[in-house]
């Protein structure tokens, strides 16, 4: 029988080598949607560049999180776990705000997609996804992310 940190371990191996093959690939996409040969307008051509940098930004940051999460599931030394979940607090805290944006969302990632598809929408299909995932963003933003202090002591100080 497989053991929890054994499956987590192969979990993590999984993701980070997925990420490891699809990072180059939505490169490609960006650097084509970016070059002369692409045939979009822009609005669609910014809209279409804005969802592969998230895509591409999701897959190396959840990447990175599974590194410092595994580092301090197997550490067996205090300092060394405490260490690696510091990592851990800092990438969730440091990813949302460029996912999210703390007190600037218009400027963030989602921001500047949600700008973007208001040039390209032709219809309302997407609307109701858009608002859903805007309202967890909003929701998770005030619950666990957004107070300064918390976020400078997780960062700066060994807590």
């Amino acid at each position: 029988m497989i053991r929890n940190s054994e499956l987590v371990f192969q979990i993590n191996e999984r993701i980070i080598a997925d990420t490891e093959n699809l990072l180059p690939k939505y490169f490609a996409i960006y650097k084509y949607l970016e070059g002369e040969d692409c045939s979009l307008e822009q609005p669609q051509k910014e809209f279409c560049m804005q969802i592969v940098c998230i895509q591409m930004f999701v897959n190396y940051f959840y990447s990175v999180y599974l590194v410092s999460l595994f580092g301090a599931l197997k550490s067996t030394d205090r300092r060394e776990q405490q260490a690696h979940l510091k990592y851990v607090n800092s990438y969730i805290i440091e990813g949302f705000k460029a996912l999210w944006g703390y007190n600037k969302p218009g400027s963030s990632m989602w921001g500047k997609l949600i700008k973007e598809y208001r040039l390209v929408k032709e219809n309302n299909v997407f609307d109701n996804d858009i608002e859903a995932i805007t309202n967890r963003l909003k929701e998770y933003a005030e619950s666990a992310i957004t107070d300064k202090d918390e976020r400078d002591l997780a960062m700066h100080y060994q807590i």
